[in-house]
This record gives structure tokens, C-alpha cells and sequence, in this order.
């Protein structure tokens, strides 16, 4: 959504120097760049849809562990089970606005944290990475505020 508004404000910038430097306006043009941010009005109705499913999940007859996630462009808490009993729920969440909209932007997983509650206590998954040109992604847990572990993904050529 993030990538059709700043696909839109560009559109704009460069309609705006062509008529300032070549003195031409085309109407069409102005119209057809209202479609980013009618297509990202959009895309956050069918995201509110599919939140809206994902909060009514119920799971099939398992014993094991299952939320729903089908969409990701909104941070919403998402129902965690274990069989049929409601234990806590999962959520995404960037700590900051801009890391949001930076990991829409590019389409990444940069600065993506987790948080998870089960049964009263809250695991809180935090990103982060210590050398910057490494393609390895490292969380930091945290139980109720106090860090139990470290966890990172095996990424080699």
C-alpha cells in the first residue's frame, strides 16, 4: 500500500515538472494517477477482509499448535490454538513507523519482530543484526521482559 501512495506522489512530482518546464498538462494523465491510491484503498479492504477471517479462525480437529495468516500488511493480534482451546495470540509488529514502512517499501523482513502470548506470559521476538552486510537475521527473546535466548537463521552461499 505503502509503495502505490509513493508511486503516486512521484507521479504527481513529475506531472508537475513537465508543466512547469514544457508547459504541457494532460488531463488523462492527472486522472490516471488517481488510481494508486484507489488501488491501495483497495488492497486495505481486501487486508481488513482477511483480518477479519483470521480473528474467526476456529482449527480443525488437531492437537497441535495453529493460527491463520494470510495477510501481513496489517499488525493485527492473530488467534493462537493448541487443538481447539484458545491459548493466547501472535502478532507482527515493526518497533518503529519508518521500519514499517521501509519493510513495505522493499518488500522485506527487515526489523520484523514477533510478539506471542500463550497462557499469560508474553514472548517478545525481537530483529536485529550485528554486522549489516550479512544475510543473517537475529532475534533476541524476551519472557515477560526477561531475555531467555537468542535465536538466528543459517544463511551460507
Amino acid at each position: 500500500m505503502i509503495q502505490l501512495n509513493m508511486i503516486f506522489v512521484m507521479f504527481l512530482l513529475t506531472l508537475l515538472a513537465r508543466y512547469m518546464i514544457f508547459g504541457a498538462f494532460e488531463p488523462a494523465m492527472f486522472a490516471a494517477a488517481f488510481l494508486f491510491p484507489a488501488a491501495s484503498i483497495v488492497i486495505f479492504f481486501i487486508s481488513k477482509r482477511h483480518a477479519d477471517r483470521e480473528r474467526a479462525y476456529q482449527p480443525k480437529t488437531n492437537e497441535g499448535w495453529s493460527f491463520y495468516n494470510i495477510q501481513k500488511s496489517l499488525m493485527l493480534e492473530k488467534p493462537f490454538f493448541k487443538g481447539q482451546d484458545l491459548r493466547g495470540y501472535v502478532k507482527r509488529y515493526f518497533p518503529q513507523i519508518w521500519q514499517y514502512a521501509l519493510g513495505d517499501i522493499f518488500g522485506s523482513n527487515w526489523y520484523l519482530s514477533f510478539e506471542i502470548c500463550i497462557d499469560q506470559d508474553l514472548y517478545d521476538v525481537r530483529w536485529y543484526r550485528e554486522k549489516w552486510i550479512s544475510q543473517q537475521d537475529q532475534w533476541r527473546i524476551f519472557k515477560n521482559g526477561e531475555q531467555i535466548g537468542e535465536a538466528h537463521t543459517v544463511f551460507t552461499f
